[in-house]
């Protein structure tokens, strides 16, 4: 029962007790022989009734104020028990949460935001515990290679020019991967810092959307892959947005489009207005994904059958996701094996705003 309840039964039942003794005590005096009222012998002294009260109002008073604030000690003891669960790190176990009405409070109740603070600690951790192995078994292999070649090149396994320079080149691309994936971390854990939206700003949706085009067709021409356009936005829809964020997404996408499609293959990107909804799709006519891929693309560190074969981390469609949210806007994705992949990126207008 509630705390505030229990409180307002209290002064409800300590209120009709006077009320409830005074009515009697008329009654008495109704029913009474008025000589009998002025006859000394019969009549009751007052200090009785007074005394009679006291006594009756005082039992009452104690013994609901003992249930109430021992439902309120009971209450604090569980809710303390629980939090120090979650303080000691013990955050496997789900918190008791009682589901007894009368043992059920305003302070008991702490312990369902309690539990949805456990959930999401809990999810957090496994999502570090991931990323600390992903991290150390991803990185594992480029720095093995780098320091297995420095060391040939220091102990002279690598005699002629011919070989050091292989060497050496192998040692650039091996150290430009660990670039790579030290800027996709970079990008994870910037994905979690607040300050993004500070740096929103409006811009014509129309001519960010002519920048990535050109981006798109200038990266397309130097990997020899066959660009197409479709930008059917009116000029004047302003999008309130984080630049940088939106086009570090972007290019994440076009990226993948590039890396899993051939040479000559097309990749389209169009753009429309559509129920107050703008729309950017991005597709390629690459290898595509399976269902069970397509369900968990967005997922932290998930890496489908064709990904593993590429070096990454599984971290970069989840930035992709996570700057989606962040502006609000959904993204969605479809694929088939065999036949290619488009990213949906829908943007509300009631976000935006013609200038």
């Amino acid at each position: 029962m509630k705390i505030r309840k229990q409180f307002f039964i209290i002064f409800a039942i300590l209120t009709a007790v006077p009320i409830l003794y005074l009515i009697c005590f008329f009654i008495y005096v109704a029913v009474t022989p008025t000589e009998a009222i002025y006859s000394a012998e019969n009549l009751p002294h007052p200090r009785d009734f007074v005394m009679t009260f006291a006594v009756i109002f005082e039992i009452i008073f104690t013994s609901l104020s003992l249930v109430m604030f021992n439902n309120i000690a009971k209450s604090i003891h569980l809710v303390e028990n629980e939090a120090k669960k979650i303080s000691d790190g013990d955050i496997d176990e789900p918190l008791k949460i009682p589901t007894n009405k009368g043992y059920s409070n305003e302070i008991t109740n702490l312990l369902i935001h309690f539990e949805g603070f456990r959930k999401v600690f809990k999810q957090r951790k496994n999502e570090q515990d991931r990323f600390v192995m992903g991290l150390s078994h991803d990185l594992k292999t480029p720095i093995a290679i780098v320091k297995g070649y420095a060391e040939g090149i220091s102990d002279g396994l690598f005699s002629t020019p011919q070989r050091q320079k292989e060497a050496l080149e192998i040692i650039l691309q091996k150290t430009a991967q660990l670039e790579s994936m030290v800027d996709e971390i970079v990008n994870f854990i910037k994905m979690n810092d607040s300050s993004w939206t500070r740096n929103f700003a409006e811009y014509d949706l129309e001519e960010y959307l002519e920048y990535v085009e050109k981006y798109l067709q200038s990266t397309g021409s130097v990997f020899n892959r066959s660009i197409t356009s479709e930008i059917n936005v009116p000029k004047g829809i302003m999008v309130k947005m984080d630049k940088q964020l939106v086009s570090r997404a972007l290019e994440n996408i076009i990226s993948n489009a590039i890396r899993y499609t051939e040479n000559g293959a097309e990749i389209n990107i169009k753009a429309g207005v559509f129920e107050n909804k703008a729309k950017i799709t991005i597709s390629d006519n690459g290898i595509g994904m399976s269902p069970e891929e397509t369900e968990h693309a967005f997922e932290l560190f998930y890496r489908g059958t064709h990904s593993r074969r590429e070096q990454g981390q599984g971290i970069g469609l989840s930035v992709v996701n996570t700057a989606m949210n962040i502006h609000g806007w959904d993204i969605a994705v479809e694929s088939e094996l065999g036949k290619g992949t488009a990213f949906t990126i829908t943007i509300p207008l009631r976000q935006a705003a013609k200038a």
